[in-house]
């Protein structure tokens, strides 16, 4: 992988007279892909001329994007492109001027980050011709080349996209790719064995309820009385909010897709429910307070170390521990998508290689016997 660029509009120099300046920072694998100041004559020239005064901030500003966009070239002479590659950047550079050129105009500045982002998407395209190319090959060529890292994978797509539509193509539906997540997740044992080093019982009982229901924290916080229902239904119609008021109380606001649902919920949490249900508003408010993804992450430290990172959980990752709970249980995607109050694309991205029916089982066995 190439150098990656990012300038840095001002920083403090460490000195006695705390003077300040600019720099462009850069990572790569040869840094260990950890940010380094670049050093260069250019840089130091303009901060001193900066300093001195004898240019503003503005124009000095202008001169490091200037060795910015210099620095971008020489990464791009060193990259090898192969023709079709080629013929992809050029049509990248034809957007620009098109589409890009003139809204810099207007705005009189120039997005760097936009023009790298079509680089990178053009890039990612491989020997796939943009304006000619099969739209279905394209997204499979995406999906195996990209498909360990599916946040950069979805950032390709959508400035894929861009092009595809300035050529007058069909977008790329992410809905199609077959991108997983990575999962960090519990299993009900290992749960359990961490859930002891949670010093305050209320976070435990929070724990636990999310653990055993799938619940977002702001939705358990809304639970009252009421939610909970015979037959092990568990009504959710809302969520109190991180934003607090004058008074010390939180807001209250519908449910994150703002839709209500009725989930599933073991007896084993019944008392949990129960429990938390029965506590006032305003002692909630004062727990609310309180920093949850720490509390997990620091139990989950002290009971697995810090050496495997698919167990350092924080308080949103007991939703993935209740889903992979629930498909062991034999639950389908659907079901758990349901459950989770999420879109079935989005609980397939996270758990489908989570996913063994019962049906499988059984005609697994009936193959291996």
């Amino acid at each position: 992988m190439s150098k990656e660029y990012h300038l840095k509009t001002e920083f403090r120099i460490e000195s006695p007279h705390g003077t300040t300046g600019f720099r462009i920072r850069y990572k790569s694998p040869d840094t260990d892909n950890r940010w380094k100041t670049l050093s260069l004559p250019e840089i130091k020239l303009a901060n001193q001329l900066y300093r001195d005064g004898t240019v503003d901030h503005e124009h000095t500003k202008e001169k490091l994007k200037e060795i910015l966009k210099q620095q971008y070239a020489i990464r791009d002479k060193k990259k090898k492109k192969a023709p079709f590659m080629t013929k992809n950047i050029q049509l990248v550079e034809k957007l620009w001027e098109d589409k890009y050129t003139r809204r810099r105009k207007r705005n009189m500045k120039r997005p760097d980050e936009s023009y790298r982002d079509l680089i990178l998407a053009a890039e990612a395209a491989g020997m796939h011709p943009l304006d000619t190319c099969d739209l279905e090959d394209l997204e499979d060529y995406l999906e195996e080349s990209l498909s360990d890292d599916p946040k950069k994978l979805r950032r390709r797509i959508t400035w894929l996209n861009s092009i595809l539509m300035w050529l007058g193509r069909p977008k790329i539906s992410q809905n199609h790719l077959r991108i997983r997540e990575k999962v960090r997740y519990l299993n009900e044992d290992e749960f359990k064995t961490m859930l002891v080093n949670i010093p305050k019982e209320d976070d435990r009982l929070l724990a636990r309820i999310a653990f055993y229901t799938g619940l977002r924290l702001g939705e358990i916080f809304y639970l009252e009385r009421h939610h909970i229902h015979r037959n092990n239904v568990l009504e959710v119609d809302g969520q109190m909010s991180d934003e607090q008021h004058g008074d010390g109380s939180f807001k209250m606001t519908s449910t994150k897709t703002g839709t209500s649902r009725d989930i599933f919920y073991p007896d084993i949490i019944e008392d949990d429910l129960r429990k938390w249900a029965a506590i006032p508003f305003e002692d909630r408010y004062k727990i609310r307070l309180r920093t949850f993804a720490r509390v997990i992450r620091k139990a989950c430290e002290t009971t697995f170390g810090d050496g495997d990172k698919i167990k350092l959980l924080n308080f949103h990752c007991l939703r993935h521990c209740h889903a992979i709970w629930l498909l062991h249980k034999g639950a389908s995607i659907h079901e758990v998508a349901q459950q989770l109050g999420n879109h079935y694309e989005v609980t397939y991205r996270y758990y489908s290689g989570f996913e063994l029916k019962k049906e499988s089982v059984e005609r697994l066995k009936r193959l291996v016997d």
